[in-house]
């Protein structure tokens, strides 16, 4: 239960978007973000038993490459389009709106000349008034995870989950390095086998269901604490610090990273597991580029992984 545990409170979070705007479904940040770029940058290190000491592995850098490029409209984001190793747009993520309320998030994927290759995942919020009620992730059409919120005054403070029908067809909801899903967990191939594990699970139960909730601690416009809740289980937390800079995430409906990023005002520079991000940031006291560090260790082979986004904004 605790592999469940750990994917399912990182997936909730995916979905939960930022309830301390005066309107749930606004987003119009004073700075917008226009292009994103990556780079990855790997040390290793080997033991030698006969040597009795660890000997440095020639560390591994890739090129700084395009990932994503933001498509505004005024003060509307219409599109974000992700690149493929900084050559070709293989994803398309395209927001629908009612007035200035975001109404559904739709995730096109491409081949290489950017035409459908016939599948696409969704998400589409309800509303109650100005406050989120709901939000139905589908992939193929097919509905897969409803999400029910509250609030207590104008910040979202629970969710309660339902998974359904996770297992109704052949294509993994989690497969791409982009997928909605996916974009929640942090990066590394533990966080993934969890899901892949996870999934095999429900791909072996026709119509297979599970529900949880979770709720939400607030300090300030950031969420500090995420409790997660199982029938019949013992409640996990989770507590996030933050630094007291500008997040240009915040807000940004249908926005999919660790932890939610867009569900807090400033920047998340520690995780309760220990996870810790760096930021440069520029004279607004925005970040022009985040690192998040992972690290592994065994008896013979260790390494840490700083994985960093650049952004450039509007001028």
């Amino acid at each position: 239960m605790k592999k469940i545990e750990v994917f399912l409170l990182m997936m909730a979070v995916l979905i939960v978007f930022i309830g301390c705007q005066k309107e749930d479904g606004a987003y119009n940040p004073k700075r917008k973000v226009v292009v994103e770029y990556k780079q990855m940058q790997c040390t290793s290190a080997t033991y030698d038993s006969v040597q009795t000491r660890w000997i440095d592995n020639m560390p591994e850098t890739c090129g700084k490459y395009k990932s994503k490029e933001w498509i505004w409209k005024g003060n509307r984001l219409e599109r974000i389009d992700f690149y493929y190793n900084g050559e070709y747009v293989d994803q398309k993520r395209m927001f629908r709106y009612d007035g200035k309320k975001l109404v559904s998030v739709v995730d096109m994927f491409c081949d290489e000349s950017g035409n459908s290759i016939g599948y696409e995942d969704s998400l589409v919020f309800e509303y109650d008034d100005k406050k989120l009620s709901k939000a139905v992730y589908s992939v193929d059409g097919e509905e897969r995870i409803l999400l029910y919120y509250g609030h207590t005054g104008d910040k979202i403070t629970r969710v309660d989950v339902a998974m359904v029908n996770v297992a109704v067809s052949g294509k993994n909801i989690v497969s791409g390095e982009r997928s909605i899903l996916r974009m929640a967990l942090p990066t590394g191939l533990v966080a993934h086998q969890l899901v892949a594990d996870y999934e095999s699970v429900m791909r072996a139960k026709s119509g297979a269901q599970m529900n949880f909730s979770m709720e939400f601690g607030w300090t300030g416009n950031n969420i500090t604490r995420i409790i997660t809740i199982f029938p019949g289980e013992e409640s996990s937390r989770e507590d996030i610090t933050y630094d007291k800079k500008r997040n240009p995430h915040y807000g940004c409906l249908g926005w999919f990273m660790e932890y939610g990023m867009m569900l807090s005002e400033n920047n998340i520079v520690q995780r309760g597991d220990g996870s810790r991000y760096f930021y440069q940031y520029d004279n607004n006291d925005y970040p022009v580029s985040r690192t998040y560090v992972q690290g592994f260790e065994s008896n013979t082979y260790r390494s840490e992984t700083k994985t960093t986004e650049f952004y450039e904004y509007s001028k």
